[in-house]
């Protein structure tokens, strides 16, 4: 799970909005003990259980886990041995479990080793005798796949001097992984976190995430949400600056604060939202590799072509690179090769990975119109501020105000030269967004200083009806999500059915 928009006057509100919902629910030992099962075959299943062992939350980890899952009953509320049973037929059913890929990779945590123990040894039964009924026999591992075990290899070489980070068993690293990319906080922050507190913010976490939501949904919604939260808060700093052009004459200090946060917000909220947008579009690990890169990646596994790297789209990436190899050596056993294998094409697929993160966190051209564009709205709102330096009388107040604009050209300028000297990526762009942000929250603190419990009271009254003046693009956001959501169910039910025919062919 990828970040959201998050418009500077909101931030504190949103922050701990995320907080409970990231930490409620700790209440009955049934709800306290919970429990985290990852199943992967491919699909990959992501289940949460409480202390009675009864399913709360199921979701598809990737693609194929969606489609699995989806439209699908007998899984969550039933107890876990019964849910995982429905997961299993259901993998044969539709091609995933077969004779070619025969092997599931198990990973529990729980509040202690007991627990577990025992969930593990419920799980591992419920698969070994569901699958034998289906007429397979399958074997059970707790190593982690091949994509798991690189990715915590990563980890760790990121943070060499983490006792934390480098202490993570497979099954730590795992669900310290989705709680870092569903709950939007750093691996390094999860590694710290127990077991339990880490199964209890995932689970308050999964109960908002769609069971339709694909990474196009994700990234439409993301996108629409950003358009708006790029109105309301340009909106925001339109209740801040008529609020204090109110006070030019009768209270030149209030009305400078506002006017130096209003004028500093805005350009943060314009470049945010770029910034954002372009953040949402990329996709390291469905990157499509140029055709070399894919025939390298082909030649470690001694492949005569990529056909079988492919994915649906007919793409070469890194998931559906990973995807085979998980499948490949989970079910083989060909010993000390096979470790080579592994070694030469970790080491290939992380020189891979940065090339790709670094190509796709490039801004494209439409991004940088769209850059110049705010830097040119930003500039416009520098002038009218300073058109009204003369209205503040203060020689003083003066003097600060005209040195926070010539700040803020200072940025802008220093912007269009990043820019135009070469390359500039979305986390350059994010560097210049925090710094107008924190400045903006440093006028906006000394701001309603100045101001009564009253006024404080009336500006917020003012800021809690931007919403009720933004219906039309409200109603075109939910228009955009509503859309996302019929596209992302027809993907999903169209998968499905050609799963479902594939198998019964």
């Amino acid at each position: 799970m990828k970040k959201k928009i998050l418009i500077a006057i909101l931030l504190l509100a949103v922050a701990s909005t995320c907080l409970v919902a990231c930490t409620k629910d700790k209440g009955s030992d049934a709800e306290s003990n919970r429990a985290y099962v990852n199943l992967d075959i491919n699909p990959a299943i992501e289940l949460i259980a409480d202390g009675d062992n009864v399913v709360t939350n199921a979701r598809g980890e990737n693609e194929d886990g969606q489609v699995l899952l989806y439209n699908e009953t007998g899984i969550v509320g039933e107890k876990l041995d019964v849910a995982v049973k429905k997961i299993i037929e259901l993998s044969v059913d539709y091609g995933y479990l077969d004779e070619d890929n025969k092997a599931v990779s198990v990973l529990v945590a729980a509040q202690d080793s007991v627990n577990t123990e025992a969930i593990q040894s419920t799980v591992d039964a419920s698969i070994t005798a569901t699958a034998s009924a289906k007429g397979l026999t399958v074997s059970v591992d707790h190593e982690g796949a091949f994509s798991l075990l690189r990715r915590m290899e990563e980890v760790k070489a990121e943070y060499p001097d983490n006792a934390a980070v480098q202490n993570m068993s497979v099954q730590k690293f795992k669900l310290a992984l989705s709680v870092s990319e569903t709950c939007g906080i750093s691996i390094e922050a999860a590694a710290e976190i127990n077991d339990k507190d880490l199964i209890e913010m995932l689970k308050n976490a999964s109960d908002n995430i769609e069971e339709f939501a694909t990474d196009a949904y994700v990234r439409a919604k993301e996108s629409a949400s950003a358009a708006y939260d790029k109105a309301v808060g340009l909106a925001l700093c339109g209740v801040y600056s008529e609020y204090c052009y109110d006070r030019l004459i009768t209270e030149p200090l209030t009305a400078y604060y506002g006017l130096v946060y209003q004028m500093y917000s805005a350009g943060a909220v314009g470049l945010g939202y770029i910034a954002n947008i372009a953040d949402y579009a990329a996709d390291t690990f469905e990157y499509p590799l140029d055709e070399a890169t894919a025939e390298q990646v082909a030649a470690i596994f001694g492949l005569d072509s990529c056909e079988p790297l492919k994915n649906a789209d007919g793409e070469v990436t890194l998931a559906s690179i990973e995807n085979y190899a998980d499948i490949l050596f989970k079910n083989s056993e060909a010993g000390k090769e096979l470790e080579t294998v592994k070694s030469e094409l970790a080491a290939a697929l992380n020189e891979v990975e940065a090339e790709v993160k670094t190509e796709i966190y490039k801004l494209t051209d439409e991004h940088r119109e769209l850059i110049e564009q705010a830097v040119t709205s930003a500039k416009l709102i520098a002038d009218g501020v300073e058109g009204m330096i003369s209205a503040l009388l203060d020689d003083n107040i003066e003097e600060q105000l005209r040195t926070c604009i010539a700040d803020m050209r200072a940025v802008l300028t220093e912007l269009n030269t990043v820019m135009a000297n070469g390359e500039f990526s979305v986390e350059g762009l994010k560097t210049y967004v925090e710094r107008l942000d924190g400045k903006a929250e440093e006028y906006r603190v000394k701001l309603e200083n100045e101001l009564s419990a009253e006024e404080v009271a009336e500006l917020n009254e003012k800021k809690a009806n931007v919403g009720e003046k933004l219906t039309a693009e409200k109603e075109k956001t939910e228009a955009a999500i509503r859309e996302a959501e019929e596209l992302a169910r027809a993907h999903l039910a169209a998968l499905k059915e050609a799963r479902k025919n594939g198998a019964e062919a």
